[in-house]
């Protein structure tokens, strides 16, 4: 169960541009990239969790590769593919977690 405190802290997680960042780098990402989500509007967690899919649905392959060539213009590399999947799918857990 989460204390008020904690979901507080939970939102303000999800819905803040520099814990996006954050993520997206240990996840592996390149700051080009990065950039170029945040020029697309995608600049939170929140956003890229609704960006690619609905939150507690499987995230599908070609959503990510859509979300890359919209945001930079080419396909993504296999490995930004795996980092976007795992920090979108992480940031669904975090925004169903605080939807509860």
């Amino acid at each position: 169960q989460v204390s008020c405190h904690g979901l507080a802290a939970m939102t303000s997680l999800i819905d803040s541009t520099a814990q996006y960042e954050s993520q997206l780098r240990e996840a592996g990402l390149g700051v080009a990239l990065i950039d170029s989500l945040k020029r697309h509007g995608v600049r939170t967690l929140s956003q890229l969790a609704f960006s690619v899919g609905q939150p507690g649905q499987p995230i599908p392959d070609n959503s990510i590769e859509q979300l890359v060539r919209n945001a930079a213009g080419r396909a993504p590399t296999l490995q930004e593919s795996a980092c976007l999947k795992r920090t979108a799918f992480e940031a669904q857990t975090y925004l169903t977690a605080t939807l509860r």
